[in-house]
């Protein structure tokens, strides 16, 4: 047997957030070597004038304090929650700490409230929680999110970098925008994988900028606005820079962002927002006191300087062109709120500041209880909607009753109101308002000059002891199955119900039958046992509704169902129907059977499986496994698509949020008339994705540098796009399994290259050299 080889080899090792290290060892086979790479602590920074020139700042003062240290390599990847975010339906995603690990107190479908606030009316939530995000947006409690989510990797100079599904692990990140006071420096504690729902949850802690930080250095720019600073630890830092009155934003540095290009500015621009004390802007426009009178005055009186502008009627206030300083404001509303002038103190210490000043006002209480009708018992848990009539209409506040049925609206003015019921109609609700105490209605949007609720007139006194009583909401359930005409259980056959002369509550969603043909549904409404109802449940095959296939593929009209059966049935409001039959004509129709498995072999529980054929779409049973079963197909070709999700839900017309660490697959299939359909096995694929910097060869940042990325099999770049102001580049949604070809290029040629495969696990770094 020949003996091993000695050799010299030389081992090139580049990752992101580590400086780079080649080292010679001597290897053997078999050996191993470990080589300890160091965190990044040099940095650069450039700073640019914010005029029309962007011209250099050179002899500005750069000034940096410390934040925290790192203490955790950077070598995990976080995915966290890409669910729709809708701006009428705000639900904070709340993790507490737990002596087992993480609990998530609400989530997705869960809204998260609190009695308790602050005097500014935000929520606070229970000692230990952490408020994470809002359905894919990071959320700052108090700021309203005012844009749309989208799938974004990790790149430092967006305000959207924390919820990259490519973030990885570190104790420090920043995140950076138009407004930095919306989106300010976030600390990574924990992050857990919840396999229950399969949505991935981060726990983070807010870092706030004070006076007390301690200051780490200062340094000046060169003639080219740059500057280099050396960190004594790893870790956060924060610098700012400035000269003869102008600033740049407070920046963060860490060794995932060791080079930042930042402006400077000569002026600010102040927002102020004039509010009512106790009341969330987010919630509700009530809050606000319109057209109130600032007059503005600079307390450095070497600068000096008085500056008057009007709030408008949403209450905003905008000046620009503020020097830096120091300002007292004196806020006078309009005379018709009886409210004296108010002084506040404001610090202009950023390009862009915003300001909410609360006026207290003479608030008074409308309180009560909710009680169960019959047994008098208390119910805790329960929803109310404040709706105030008079002078204006809108929605006031709202509150949920304690363990003792108790609630109060603490923040009352004089007028006149409404107190609503609020019911979740997307799941059977536990009680539901007396009909004998008005006229009801379900509840989706509150409108007060259509829903009618307790009325509540408020003069200059406190309304209590209100008594709302309440009672068990009843819950109408059909259950059965579907079957074809040899009594055979259909798996994957839509059932809807549909009602003939009453409409209860529309938010449930058409239910797909199992895998044994069984379905359930459920509605519910007022008691009537005196009164009969009729529906119709009817069954069908191949979907003929709407159906939003996900975030990158347009709603669908499917066509008629191949096959289809109806039953009438008659019943009371509260009657539980079972054993139902529904008999569908599925004759001479064939199913498909198959299996799905992730790229280790194990079976892929959350997925959306369907088969288009002739364009009807029909859809896979949805089950707690890898398998599935379509019934319904013909002879003939059809399209088998497989959606990786989520999360499971047993819903037909129902968004599906895609799991973005697998590609769809689509697979082309043929049914032989008389043969029995293949078996089929779908293996899903990861999602690879590349990223890197591009230096020059004195380690520079090449901004606007094209990067063009195509298969080694073909000539033509499928992918182009340019470096960042650090020199960053950036693609995703690649196959693992091929091999790519990169090229970066600048106005004056060609200046790197790489060529390899994509791995499915992490994203590869690339450091590019000119």
């Amino acid at each position: 047997m020949p003996q091993p080889t000695v050799a010299d080899v030389t081992v090139c090792i580049r990752a992101s957030g580590y400086v780079s290290k080649t080292q010679v060892v001597q290897s053997a086979f078999p050996a191993s070597k470990t080589i300890t790479l160091e965190y990044i602590t040099e940095h650069e920074l450039s700073f640019f004038s914010d005029n029309e020139y962007s011209r250099p700042v050179a002899g500005a003062k750069v000034t940096f304090w410390k934040g925290r240290p790192a203490t955790r390599p950077v070598s995990r990847k976080l995915t966290v929650s890409l669910g729709t975010f809708n701006l009428k339906n705000i639900n904070p995603v709340v993790v507490q700490r737990e002596p087992d690990g993480i609990k998530i107190v609400a989530g997705i479908g869960n809204p998260y409230r609190s009695n308790e606030s602050t005097p500014e009316g935000k929520e606070i939530p229970p000692e230990g929680a952490m408020i994470v995000g809002v359905g894919g947006i990071m959320w700052n409690p108090g700021v309203r999110p005012h844009f749309t989510p989208r799938l974004l990797s990790f790149r430092t100079n967006s305000p959207s970098s924390v919820l990259s599904r490519l973030l990885r692990i570190w104790d420090t990140l920043s995140l950076s925008g138009s407004d930095p006071t919306s989106f300010p420096p976030l600390y990574i504690e924990h992050f857990e994988w919840s396999h229950e729902n399969k949505i991935r949850y981060a726990e983070f802690f807010l870092l706030e900028f004070s006076d007390t930080m301690e200051k780490v250095g200062e340094t000046i720019t060169d003639e080219n606005g740059r500057c280099h600073f050396t960190a004594p630890t790893p870790g956060l830092f924060y610098v700012q820079a400035e000269k003869d009155g102008m600033r740049s934003y407070f920046l963060t540095l860490h060794p995932l962002r060791c080079s930042v290009k930042s402006r400077m500015y000569e002026q600010t621009r102040l927002i102020v927002n004039t509010l009512k004390a106790g009341f969330d802007p987010v919630l509700t426009n009530f809050g606000v006191i319109p057209n109130v009178d600032l007059i503005i005055k600079n307390k450095d009186a070497q600068r000096g300087g008085i500056y008057a502008f009007r709030t408008d009627g949403s209450g905003f206030g905008y000046i620009d062109n503020l020097p830096w300083g120091t300002y007292e404001m004196t806020l006078t509303p309009p005379d018709e709120w009886g409210l004296p002038p108010k002084k506040v103190d404001v610090t202009l210490d950023k390009p862009r500041l915003k300001k909410n000043v609360y006026f207290d006002m003479d608030y008074h209480e409308i309180s009560g209880r909710v009680i169960e009708k019959d047994t008098r018992i208390p119910v805790p848990n329960y929803w109310l909607l404040l709706c105030m009539l008079k002078p204006e209409a809108a929605l006031y506040a709202q509150v949920k009753t304690n363990a003792q049925g108790e609630f109060a609206f603490t923040n009352a003015l004089p007028g006149s109101y409404r107190i609503i019921d609020l019911i979740n109609t997307r799941k059977p609700p536990e009680f539901m308002p007396d009909p004998s105490r008005y006229s009801y209605q379900f509840l989706t949007e509150v409108d007060p000059f259509q829903i009618d609720g307790y009325p509540v007139v408020m003069e200059d006194q406190d309304v209590r002891d209100i008594e709302l009583p309440v009672m068990p909401a009843p819950v109408t359930t059909w259950s059965g199955i579907v079957v074809d005409s040899k009594g055979k259980p259909v798996p994957g056959a839509v059932v809807t119900l549909e009602h003939e002369d009453i409409d209860l509550d529309k938010l449930q969603p058409e239910q797909i039958t199992d895998h044994q043909g069984f379905f359930r549904i459920t509605r519910f409404g007022y008691p009537d046992k005196t009164t009969v109802h009729q529906s119709v449940l009817v069954g069908y095959v191949g979907n003929r509704i709407s159906v939003n296939l996900g975030d990158f593929e347009p709603a669908q009209e499917h066509l008629q169902p191949v096959a289809s059966g109806s039953i009438s049935v008659n019943y009371h409001i509260g009657d539980t129907i079972d054993s139902l039959i529904i008999e569908i004509n599925n004759e001479n129709k064939y199913s498909l059977e198959g299996i799905v498995l992730d790229p280790q072999g194990q079976e892929f529980w959350d997925k959306e499986v369907y088969a288009v054929q002739k364009g009807i779409h029909l859809y896979a049973e949805k089950r707690k496994d890898g398998r599935f079963l379509i019934s319904g197909l013909d002879p003939g070709a059809l399209e088998l698509f497989v959606h990786p999700c989520m999360y499971l839900d047993n819903t037909v017309g129902y968004p599906i949020i895609r799991n973005y660490d697998y590609f769809t697959e689509q697979i082309n299939l043929r049914i032989e008339e008389g043969a029995q359909p293949p078996f089929v096995e779908v293996t899903l694929r990861k999602i690879g994705h590349l990223a890197g910097y591009l230096h020059d060869q004195q380690g520079q940042s090449l901004e606007y540098a094209t990067i063009q990325l195509g298969h080694t099999s073909t000539d033509t770049p499928d992918y182009t796009t340019e470096t960042n102001a650090q020199g960053r580049f950036q693609f995703d949604f690649l196959r693992c399994d091929l091999s790519y070809n990169l090229t970066a290029s600048t106005n004056e040629g060609p200046v790197g290259s790489w060529e390899g495969l994509v791995p499915s696990d992490d994203e590869i770094q690339l450091q590019l050299e000119n």
